[in-house]
């Protein structure tokens, strides 16, 4: 390049330099610069005869963000540059190379640091800046200049490889040097660093990378033989920290007494602390000192590592070539001293083992084969370590890789060690089995022990076994393949059979694959035993099976591990046939652990059998059996229940024998296909002696229960099949509910058992039961027990539940003379709190020439108690006048028992009333007491009594009232009574002819003081008819008032209901319309009802008759009905009344069409004064007409004292004071006498509500109730004020502030203190919560400040009663409390223990070690005198 060419390339850009670099032809300037070099602001261009000066700032290469001034010039042929960057303290030479990022250089900082390019090459000057991580080299270097030089190369390719790599620099800075720095153990002398960038070939990426590091070096004196040298030592910093480690090489200085290493280290001596004693000079060899200059004592630690020709002897072994490391911690404080060893073993002809140790408590030792070393065999480690020739038992294979670990004794421990060896070559077990990859390894404690491991090669796969040596048994070897390793089992028993003599393959292994594959065998005798997993095929499913082949037995034997539900795991044994082609095995199980459910079991092994068994059976299981022949599969499963029949009531102590009499054992059952006895007898031939075996019978397919009844000289084998078809022989019938019914008929003594059954129960959302059913019964003399549901239960889901024997019921009869009894006592069951508890129930008849007598009862235990209740009643007339004629009395009680009385219109089904008429509803025995269980149900603490009288009126009315009284929890009283009017009397000559008339009614009075009401109801019942059964008559009346808290005041009196638009109160009773439905004829039908009702708040009544007719297309009605609303204060009535008559036709032309014509009229009337409106609809138009006047259509207020003296007591009696506690002795008209002032209690009562009250002018707290009303007044709240006074005196002072003052609320009727004027029938009739007045209390008694003190002369009598008295006083000497005495804790200890004993037996009392002040209240030691 040519001058002006060159001077053209730097004018190029203007204001910036992008120089092309190589256009300059420099390699020089290339490695240094790059391709291209940059000025990001050039400040000026200065030309030169062959060249130019330019000035900038550097954007490129080394000089990015320097301030750059470079000269180029060039001769025609070259270009050279003369290049000088100035950088500030904020440069590094990371953004000179950003390579040399995460490296020691990152953390470097300048003051004017300066690149300078030459021809030379480029050059760096600067002052280091010391910053606080690199404050250890600083005080290296005490007083020192960190002034900065060197010198960057490129290094641009691999050296001797020519591969282009990525330029990467090569830095060399020289810091200062020939400082010196006393350490205190030694000084340093001639102390330098330099700082160095040394690129590395970074083998992952096939690049080089720098790493940066400072070099400090320096010199130390160190005497050997006498003589004093100084040693170079030096530290490499790769990264700043609090401490640095100098290393030195002794190597060449020869041998040192041992004396001159003590001194060096600064110790006054050195023990090793092993049995080795250094005599000879030793020669020093690596030397390390830690140094952290910011320390008061600048050396952590020194070591020093002596080579000596000292042996250790070991007694196992000697160790050769000692080498001895000492390291010396804090040695210019509290020094603390270890010692490392190291040496040669050698073993066999040629081996040898580097030994290393390190010395604590006690020693360990390791060593390794030295490499280069002649092989070593491993008999001859058999030979060092036994100290036994001939090791033939042994292969001849070389040893690779020898690891060995030894523990010195250590006080009682002895000495222990351990080897592991890695051979070559292969090992023949016996002739023709090989192991390869052989391993061995041997302890030493007491005595010593070898292993060995291996791989044995099966077909395919590799078998990795290991081995322990006995002198009598050999090489024990066992092992198994890898995980995921699998091999036809067909290859595998041609490799056995080829190398060890296995058996042939059982039929049902063949085909299949085996994973897992074990072996153990032994050398003393040659046994091999395989072992391998693999999917069973059973059924439809696959299991995990374990087939176990000894070769020197002949045998294949297996294990099935059935995962029956997480977490419960059941094994089987299996066993195959041994015959050639034989598809036959069966599984075997025995009991342990966690019961499955019966059908979970089938399930894992036989699916297709497992739908036919029910999927709740849990049970106690002795052992199970899988038996399959070919397709078939049974499996079998012997229960650990049995069922002893001589437990069962009335009947089993009767029946008892030699042995069981009942069922043992029992089993399930269930088969996929038939089974013959052939095959049952070659499948029992496989199983294990201990094993059930199948009985020798046909198995047909399906599920079922069996078992082995043992009755007495009769005994037989019966199996019940669950879900077939009914089956009838002579002997046995198997019902379609699953119960199998044998014939026994059998007698033992008095009992006779007519037939026995098996049934299986399994009633849905109940457990299942597996039951044993008993027909028997007991007769003696006239007197015969029939027993019921006699039956003994084993549960099918409790493996834990034992048998279970019920008696569902007895039947009684007896007959002699003219006396006859008949009875029937049933168990069922009763719901009490939530749990079923068993109840037993009854009814019994005793019938005589003259008489009847019936009963029922019920029995149950709770768990407060027994609950019981009995009912009897006597149908015999007894006689009485006309009108009240005794027919039979009826009488009960209940103990733990509620009686629920019915509401009236189920009075006559109540079944004390249906008893006692003889109205019993259809139904059995064991339906009439279910109904008992919500009339008299179980209710602990209550108790009941009961009495009724059958009667009648003039042979016309037939009546029975029954009186109830409930006690314990509540009181309740109860009338129930029905009648029944029949016109005319019947008359057996008249049998058939329906009465004019029969009306029965209804009658319930209940008084319940608790809840606070009284009622009495009536209704007629359905039976009731008039004329004829088509004309049904109904109706009902009540009275019901309430006097407690709640609907306080209410009160309603109804026959036949209230008004239509009356909104009947939830507590209001449902009270039928007084009427009657008539089906005249099958056209025509009549309807008519009548009603009345009084409450507090109106009075109403009212009355309907309907008509209809209809035959065919015509049809004609008749409507009328009338109700009435009457207001008592001020008295206001309102009255609506409709009638309406029409017909209607329909008929057919050209479609359906109907004609309908009517008339109606809709008539409202009021008053006073009367008045009212008539709306007449005549079909095609409607008008309405008045009448009367129309001022009595809404009510007049009446004045408010007309309302005083019509409806609120007189003056003196508007306010009453009741005294409701206090036991008055004395009291006198007004005057209350003595009361108790603890239970006192007065209530103030007023007619009149009241706003508001005060006590003593002083305003009392009041019930919160919403603002009332006078609405008969018309005075709407707010308008007026009632206020209640409350003065009590004592004497002639006000007493109020003694007493507490408690409101009191009432409910009052609407229609007095509402705010409407007359009764609305949408809104409630009572004001709830008004103040009516208030409970006064005496103020509780307040508590003394000091208690008050009595003098005792005021106790004594003024003169003497009697000349002899029975006791005198004495005065006690005064009492002084003793100090410094001490708390005596043993006096009255044996008292305190027989105290708390009694208190609780195992409370033990220990107040030894307490003072006066641990007692919360502490006895003070005094002495009188």
């Amino acid at each position: 390049m040519t001058p002006d060419q060159l001077k053209a390339a730097l004018r190029a850009g203007g204001a910036a330099l992008d120089l092309d670099v190589a256009a300059l032809g420099s390699a020089l300037l290339s490695a240094h610069l790059g391709e291209r070099f940059t000025l990001g602001a050039v400040t000026g261009r200065t030309e030169l005869a062959n060249g130019m000066t330019v000035t900038g700032t550097g954007a490129s290469g080394p000089f990015t963000g320097l301030a750059v001034t470079a000269t180029f010039t060039a001769d025609g042929s070259a270009v050279t540059a003369d290049i000088t960057g100035t950088g500030d303290e904020t440069w590094t030479f990371v953004t000179a190379y950003p390579v040399l990022k995460a490296t020691l250089f990152e953390t470097l900082r300048f003051r004017r640091p300066v690149l300078h390019l030459t021809p030379s090459g480029l050059a760096f000057t600067g002052t280091l800046i010391i910053t606080t991580p690199m404050a250890p080299l600083d005080l290296m270097m005490p007083g020192a200049v960190h002034a900065v030089t060197g010198e960057i190369e490129m290094v641009t390719e691999i050296e001797g490889l020519g591969l282009d790599i990525t330029p990467v620099p090569d830095i060399v800075l020289y810091g200062p040097e020939g400082h010196t720095l006393d350490l205190g153990l030694v000084t340093l002398t001639g102390l330098r660093y330099e700082i160095f960038a040394d690129p590395w070939l970074n083998y992952a990426t096939g690049d080089m990378d720098p790493r940066g590091r400072v070099a400090l070096t320096g010199a130390i004196p160190f005497t050997a033989s006498g003589t004093t040298h100084q040693v170079l030592i030096g530290a490499d910093i790769m990264g700043w920290g609090e401490s640095l480690v100098l290393k030195a090489d002794l190597g060449e200085l020869g041998e040192a007494a041992f004396e001159e290493i003590v001194a060096f280290l600064g110790q006054d001596s050195l023990d090793i602390p092993v049995d080795l004693e250094v005599t000879a000079p030793v020669v020093p060899r690596d030397l390390t000192v830690r140094v952290t200059p910011k320390a008061t004592r600048m050396v952590s630690h020194v070591s020093l590592t002596l080579q000596t020709s000292h042996e250790w002897d070991l007694d196992l072994f000697v160790v050769q070539a000692v080498d001895l490391t000492f390291r010396v911690d804090d040695p210019l404080g509290d020094a603390r001293v270890t010692v490392a060893v190291a040496g040669l073993f050698g073993i066999g002809e040629h081996g040898t083992l580097e030994i290393t140790a390190g010395a604590g408590d006690s020693l360990a030792l390791g060593g390794a084969l030295r490499e280069g070393d002649p092989p070593l065999n491993i008999r001859e480690v058999w030979q060092e370590f036994t100290n036994e020739t001939g090791a033939t038992h042994l292969p001849d294979l070389k040893v690779e890789h020898f690891d060995l670990s030894v523990r010195l004794p250590s006080g009682a421990i002895p000495l222990t060690a351990s080897g592991v060896l890695e051979v070559d070559g292969q090992w023949e077990i016996v002739e023709g089995v090989m192991l390869e990859d052989l391993r061995f390894a041997f302890d030493i404690q007491d005595d010593i022990t070898f292993a060995s491991s291996a791989a044995l090669l099966v077909s395919s796969v590799g078998v990795y076994v290991s081995a322990t040596y006995d002198a009598v048994k050999g090489w024990e070897f066992e092992g198994g393949s890898r995980p995921g390793q699998q091999l036809p089992i067909g290859e595998m028993i041609d490799s056995l059979s080829a190398r060890f003599g296995a058996p042939p393959l059982p039929a049902p292994l063949a085909g299949l694959t085996v994973h897992d594959l074990a072996a153990s065998f032994a050398t003393k005798p040659v046994r091999f035993l395989f072992t391998a997993g693999m999917r069973f095929p059973i059924d439809t499913t696959e299991v995990d099976l374990a087939v176990a082949i000894d070769t020197r037995a002949g045998t294949y034997d297996g294990a099935i591990a059935v995962l029956v539900r997480p977490g419960l795991e059941l094994d089987f044994g299996v066993h195959f046939a041994q015959q050639a082609g034989a598809n036959r095995f069966a599984a075997t199980y025995r009991r342990g652990g966690t019961a499955p459910t019966v059908r979970e079991l089938v399930a894992a092994l036989v699916p297709s059998a497992a739908a036919d068994v029910p999927d709740d059976i849990v049970v106690g299981v002795d052992d199970a059996l899988l038996a399959v022949e070919g397709d078939t599969h049974v499996f079998e499963v012997d229960l650990t229940a049995k069922v002893d029949l001589s437990k069962l009531p009335v009947v089993g102590p009767r029946l008892t024998g030699d042995q069981v009499v009942g069922f043992d054992p029992l089993r399930i059952l269930a088969t996929t296909g038939t089974l013959t006895p052939e095959q049952v007898t070659a499948l029992n031939a496989i199983l294990p002696p201990d094993a059930a075996k199948l009985e020798s019978k046909e198995y047909p397919p399906g599920f079922a229960f069996s078992g082995h009844l043992r009755l007495g000289p009769l005994e037989r084998a019966v199996t019940l099949p669950v879900g077939t078809p009914p089956q009838v022989t002579p002997t046995q019938a198997k019902t379609a509910d699953d119960v199998l019914w044998y014939k026994a008929q059998t007698d033992f003594g008095p009992v006779h058992v007519e037939r026995v059954g098996l049934a299986y129960e399994h009633v849905p959302d109940r457990p299942a039961r597996l039951a044993v059913l008993v027909d028997a019964s007991i007769s003696a003399g006239g007197l015969t027990l029939a027993c019921d549901g006699l039956s003994a239960g084993v549960s099918l889901s409790n493996p834990t539940a034992l048998p279970t024997f019920d008696l569902a019921g007895l039947a009684v009869s007896y007959s002699g003379g003219p006396v006859k009894v008949s009875g029937a006592f049933l168990k069922n069951t009763v719901t009490y709190e939530g749990k079923s508890l068993p109840a037993y129930s009854g009814k019994a008849v005793i019938e005589t020439d003259a008489f009847t007598v019936g009963a029922l009862g019920s029995y149950m235990q709770l768990p407060e108690g027994p609950s019981l209740f009995v009912y009897a009643f006597l149908d015999y007339p007894i006689g009485g006048p006309a009108f009240f004629f005794v027919e039979g009395i009826a009488a009960g009680f209940g103990y733990n028992r509620r009686i629920v009385a019915p509401p009236v219109e189920k009075i006559a089904d109540f079944p004390l009333v249906a008893e006692a008429v003889g109205a019993v509803l259809p139904g059995t025995l064991a339906t009439e007491l279910s109904r008992l269980e919500d009339d008299l149900p179980p209710s602990p603490g209550d108790f009941f009594l009961a009495a009724g009288i059958h009667f009648t009126s003039f042979k016309m009315i037939d009546s029975f009232l029954l009186v109830t009284a409930q006690f314990g929890h509540r009181f309740e009283m109860n009338v129930l009574g029905l009648s029944t009017l029949v016109l005319p009397v019947a008359d057996a000559a008249q049998a058939g002819v329906t009465p004019i008339a029969e009306i029965q009614l209804a009658l319930k009075a209940t008084f319940a003081p608790e809840d606070g009401y009284f009622s009495l109801l009536a209704q007629l019942t359905s039976n009731s008819y008039l004329l004829s059964r088509a004309c049904r008559l109904t109706g009902g009346f009540a009275f019901v008032t309430w006097f407690g808290e709640e609907h306080q005041g209410d009160f309603v009196l109804s026959v036949g209901g209230y008004h239509p638009n009356f909104t009947v109160p939830a507590h209001y009773p449902a009270v039928p319309r007084l009427g009657f439905s008539w089906q005249v004829t099958p056209q025509l039908s009549m309807k008519g009802s009548a009603y009345y009702a009084l409450t507090p708040g109106a009075l109403m009544a009212g009355a309907a008759l309907s008509a209809v007719y209809e035959d065919g297309s015509l049809r004609a009605w008749f409507d009328a009905a009338v109700d009435f609303l009457i207001a008592w204060q001020p008295y206001h009535y309102e009255a609506g009344l409709h009638i309406a008559v029409g017909a209607s036709y329909t008929f057919t032309f050209l479609g359906t069409h109907t004609i309908t014509a009517h008339v109606g009229t809709d008539v409202r009337f009021w008053g006073p004064e009367f008045g009212g409106t008539a709306t007449i609809d005549l079909d095609v138009i409607s008008f309405t007409i008045s009448f009367g006047s129309s001022s009595g259509a809404s009510a007049e207020p009446v004045p408010w004292s007309r309302f005083r003296t019509a409806q609120l007591p007189k003056t003196t009696d508007g306010v009453t004071v009741v005294l409701r506690g206090g036991s008055p002795k004395d009291s006198s008209g007004t005057h209350l006498g003595t009361v108790s002032p603890a239970e006192l209690e007065l209530l103030v009562d007023s007619a009149v509500p009241a706003t508001s009250a005060t006590s003593a002018g002083t305003a009392l707290a009041t019930t919160g109730a919403a603002p009332f009303g006078i609405a008969p007044v018309g005075a709407a709240p707010g308008t007026f004020t009632s206020t209640q006074t409350i003065t009590i005196t004592r004497g002639k002072d006000t007493a109020n502030s003694a007493f507490r003052f408690d409101p009191v609320g009432k409910s009052l009727p609407a229609a007095l203190w509402g705010d409407q004027l007359t009764p609305s029938l949408g809104k409630p009739a009572l004001r709830d919560n008004l103040l009516t007045g208030y409970v006064i209390r005496p103020n509780p008694p307040r508590e003394p400040a000091t208690t008050q003190s009595l003098p005792l002369s005021r106790l004594k009598a003024a003169t003497s009663l009697s000349s002899d008295p029975a006791f005198s006083w004495t005065a006690l000497p005064a009492f002084r409390r003793a100090t410094g005495q001490a708390l005596n804790l043993a006096a009255g200890a044996q008292a305190r223990s027989a105290i708390a004993g009694k208190l609780l037996p195992d409370l033990r009392v220990d107040l030894n070690g307490l003072g006066a002040t641990d007692f919360l209240q502490a006895p003070e030691v005094g002495s009188y005198g």
